[in-house]
């Protein structure tokens, strides 16, 4: 894998080009991508699969609710088994990720994700711009980031940048949810 391991897969079984089997046997070949946990979401009969072999099985459709819940126990149970790894005991101190900072200059988007997103128990930090977010990034954990992509005077990619060069925050996970269609370069970024 390019750049830094995931904290966890969400993995759907049937892929254009490649077997959703194939791709956990290439994590599971790898040192560094072995320990991640992978939550199948598949329309795809699962009946021959090594439950071994993954954190969890979601049949399509899944409801939103089940889908976070499942994430939750996997990242959970993804920290204990990486902290066992390194000193042979769980790490009963380490936070899951519980505060979301949600980026974007809609009011209206930032409302509905707060609730959305407090509703189901994580504390939520809000920015109406990129300045917003860099100051909210540095003063306080923030465990995710939601960012749109399009904003006045500076793209939600000038914080994305910004996030991968901090070596505090580089790590932080990043989800872009945003109605500007991305050019390939854009994607790579």
């Amino acid at each position: 894998m390019e750049g830094h391991a995931p904290n966890l897969v969400l993995l759907d079984l049937q892929l254009p080009r490649l077997d959703g089997r194939d791709v956990q046997r290439e994590l599971a070949a790898h040192p560094e991508t072995r320990g991640i946990p992978i939550v199948v979401v598949t329309g795809a009969d699962t009946r021959n699969l090594r439950t071994s072999d993954f954190s969890a099985l979601l049949k399509k459709p899944v409801s939103t609710d089940s889908l976070l819940e499942t994430i939750d126990d996997a990242l959970r149970a993804g920290h204990v088994s990486q902290s066992m790894e390194r000193d042979g005991r769980p790490d009963i101190h380490r936070r899951t990720p519980r505060t979301v900072l949600v980026v974007d200059d809609d009011i209206a988007v930032r409302i509905l994700l707060t609730h959305f997103l407090e509703t189901r128990e994580y504390s939520v930090k809000t920015a109406g711009s990129v300045g917003e977010a860099i100051l909210a990034i540095e003063d306080s954990i923030i465990d995710a980031v939601i960012l749109d992509v399009r904003m006045p005077r500076r793209s939600g990619l000038d914080l994305l940048k910004f996030i991968r060069l901090n070596r505090k925050r580089r790590e932080c996970p990043v989800l872009v949810l945003t109605g500007a269609t991305l050019t390939a370069m854009m994607k790579r970024r």
